[in-house]
């Protein structure tokens, strides 16, 4: 089916699904923006696209169609309301798969062992769960070649943000370690049905060519996640209950990293972030991560 006839399908005035607010659901329904979204998906080798969400279709058809006749779209889609309305009224086009499931159940490791490759992922992501996709992205990093993703405009500026941004957290150091990021465009509220109360962004996600190292992953995300968690703070003060049982080796950790210990965590780069946990090893290999 061809992206303008599921549009149709989609401004025809019978019975289908009301979104619900359980699941976040804002259906794109502007017809430029949905292909121009589409446009951005590089094809991968394996042909096959997934999508993050199928909801009502628009943006599904439009993959497909980018996707070509000996491509696929793997859609995943959490609304079991939905799913069945989409196969009685043969919304999809052909060359689409349509499975029931949460998106954040998904093994993306296995999917890549399925379809042969690296995979391209798109998706309009529900605002209250797309830090818990992007964390998961990061988990699975080594499969991933591509996401087109939209987010609440303010995570995605989140997402880009760099060291002396206020917006510069927790999210930018975790996924800019292993990804480099960039919004491609923003999407008003109008252009969605129902209307959400804030201006959306979409952001490209690829793995970054040259990866920063940070040694043990998990004291990497303690040392920032402590970090960030006293903001105001200078990064001395805010890591110093971490470091409460070598007070010691903090400031030779931040020396090491060439840390000015005055500074605050918004002005520490993803690659002094690395150093000062690969620094810190030591003294912190033996604490829990936090969540």
């Amino acid at each position: 089916m061809t992206v303008r006839k599921a549009e149709s399908h989609l401004q025809a005035k019978r019975e289908r699904p009301r979104p619900k607010r359980s699941f976040g659901q804002n259906f794109l329904v502007h017809a430029p923006t949905v292909r121009t979204i589409a446009g951005f998906v590089q094809v991968p080798e394996s042909r096959t696209i997934v999508e993050l969400g199928v909801g009502r279709g628009a943006l599904t058809s439009a993959l497909a169609e980018r996707a070509g006749h000996d491509g696929r779209v793997i859609g995943f889609e959490i609304d079991r309301e939905l799913v069945k309305w989409l196969e009685q009224e043969k919304i999809l086009a052909e060359n689409t798969e349509l499975r029931y499931g949460d998106m954040l159940d998904i093994s993306f490791r296995e999917l890549s062992v399925e379809t042969g490759g690296p995979l391209v992922i798109a998706g309009n992501l529900p605002y209250n769960i797309s830090s818990q996709v992007v964390m998961k992205l990061i988990e699975e990093k080594d499969v991933l070649q591509q996401a087109v993703l939209m987010f609440q405009k303010e995570v995605a500026e989140r997402l880009v943000a760099g060291p002396g941004s206020k917006k510069y957290g927790i999210l930018s150091v975790l996924a800019g370690q292993c990804f480099q990021m960039k919004k491609l465009m923003d999407v008003p509220p109008g252009l969605f049905s129902p209307r959400p109360k804030v201006v959306s962004s979409v952001v490209e996600i690829k793995p970054v060519s040259v990866k920063i190292h940070t040694g043990n992953r998990n004291i990497f995300r303690l040392v920032v996640k402590q970090a960030f968690s006293k903001r105001r703070k200078t990064v001395r003060n805010a890591l110093a209950q971490l470091y409460s049982s070598c007070p010691q080796m903090l400031d030779q950790a931040l020396e090491s990293a060439e840390i000015d210990h005055r500074w605050r965590a918004e002005m520490i780069s993803i690659e002094k972030f690395s150093l000062l946990a690969r620094h810190s090893e030591e003294c912190l290999n033996k604490k829990p991560e936090t969540s």
